[in-house]
């Protein structure tokens, strides 16, 4: 597991797998970190 899936653990609070996708709960305050790390809003499913 690299570096950066390991801070995005650390910061979020629940993970979920749908489909092809990983849902990470993560904390308002902390969207822009993991936003910089490569994650994205899926707005189709609002998650």
């Amino acid at each position: 597991m690299t570096n950066i899936m390991k801070n995005i653990i650390n910061i979020s609070k629940n993970i979920f797998v749908e489909s092809h996708h990983v849902y990470i709960d993560v904390p308002f305050d902390k969207k822009d970190i993991v936003k910089r790390k490569g994650a994205k809003w899926d707005i189709e499913n609002k998650k």
